[in-house]
């Protein structure tokens, strides 16, 4: 992305994990655009179906990706989503995977009134770590940060850690 002025940042994770409360607040804090992929999605006509057994909507990722070229082509987004599978390497400068304890995700996830069903398969993602296992088989090793976001604390920490990354990173980083 030879034109961008600020850099790209993905942050992906099993849902619970404090993505969408991380982007908010770095996005708060640095004027960045957030995007939430999924509402995206909902927002602009890109849902595909409803998964009933998963309680999620399913969308048109390839329609997603050409919506999102342009955006993610001249920087400074802050992208949310549950996965790191469908983008494009080249648009993230720094793609965070944050990770929570089984059993405080276990009840962030009852909280939202997740089924049984839908807690347990997020549960065992997490267990499995395949949301950073796939990041890490996605990009570069040194793009991917793996960080467990348990507390209010931790996540002050890991809004500070990509603010300072955004604020340090030059063009061709």
């Amino acid at each position: 992305m030879p034109h961008a002025k600020l850099p790209n940042v993905l942050i992906a994770g099993t849902p619970g994990t404090g993505k969408s409360t991380v982007a908010s607040d770095v996005c708060v804090r640095l004027g960045m655009e957030h995007v939430d992929v999924s509402e995206f999605a909902k927002r602009h006509g890109m849902v595909t179906s409803y998964d009933s057994l998963r309680d999620t909507h399913v969308i048109d990722e390839d329609r997603v990706i050409e919506a999102l070229e342009d955006k993610l082509t001249r920087g400074g987004a802050l992208v949310d989503y549950h996965s790191a599978d469908m983008f494009p390497s080249r648009w993230f400068h720094l793609v965070v995977v944050t990770r929570t304890d089984n059993t405080i995700l276990y009840d962030r996830l009852k909280a939202r009134n997740y089924s049984d069903e839908k807690v347990t398969e997020n549960v065992q993602c997490e267990i499995f770590e395949m949301i950073l296992e796939e990041a890490r088989g996605l990009f570069d090793a040194d793009v991917v940060k793996d960080v467990v976001n348990n507390t209010e604390s931790d996540k002050e920490d890991i809004v500070d850690t990509i603010c300072n990354f955004v604020q340090r990173w030059k063009p061709n980083d």
